[in-house]
């Protein structure tokens, strides 16, 4: 994560419960991994699993560096660990070190930034529309679409489920964001779409909140 305002020393409360979700961040790989929390030692090791797209070695070399982010309780937490050691038998694990600091964002909803981001809109039906992201927060957006082009057909329903990919941001169709339609503004011009996210997903939060972040800190 860029930009945490909230640097915790004290990581003796480890608040990650077995089992929770967990983004893994390679040094030098720009994707980010899923994986989860199976076990720990602390102060000695955590055992998680191995992401399933890993195939080197080199990756999972002794004292090669991770980032992990993880979501406890309304907070996106991140810490710096290094490979231990990794066994494929009888399940693929990786044991990485215990963190020695923590870095802590608070997720505020309302907090919300104006931007200008591409788009699109995936209905249930397999119909796409492109539209642009005029304004981001954790808890939703707002997408501006014009009635041209391939929008001209454009019809949405309040609580209507859609899913919404913002490639800018590393959010790819494959892994779109859910929501749900929770308001319609719209003119013979444009239409604007009101979008409340759905997910607790670290790797969509931890996306968005780096984005907030960034602008927050060039407009401040």
């Amino acid at each position: 994560m860029a930009e945490i305002p909230d640097r915790d020393q004290n990581v003796s409360c480890f608040h990650c419960p077995v089992g929770t979700d967990l983004v893994l961040r390679f040094e030098g790989v720009e994707a980010r991994l899923k994986s989860s929390l199976i076990g720990m030692a602390w102060g000695e090791f955590l055992i998680v699993r191995t992401p399933k797209v890993i195939d080197t070695e080199l990756l999972l070399s002794r004292g090669n560096p991770i980032k992990v982010i993880f979501i406890h309780d309304g907070t996106i937490y991140g810490f710096l660990s290094k490979c231990i050691h990794h066994v494929r038998v009888p399940s693929p694990l990786l044991f990485i070190s215990c963190p020695e600091s923590m870095e802590r964002y608070e997720l505020r909803k309302n907090l919300r930034v104006d931007c200008g981001i591409p788009s699109t809109i995936h209905l249930d039906d397999g119909s796409v529309y492109r539209g642009v992201v005029s304004d981001l927060s954790l808890g939703g957006c707002r997408i501006a679409m014009n009635h041209e082009g391939g929008n001209q057909s454009a019809h949405f329903e309040l609580a209507e489920k859609v899913v919404i990919a913002i490639e800018t941001l590393g959010i790819v169709p494959e892994r779109a964001i859910p929501g749900i339609v929770r308001n319609l503004h719209h003119d013979a011009k444009m239409m604007n779409i009101g979008v409340e996210f759905s997910t607790s997903d670290p790797d969509h939060l931890s996306r968005i909140a780096e984005y907030v972040e960034s602008i927050l800190g060039v407009i401040r």
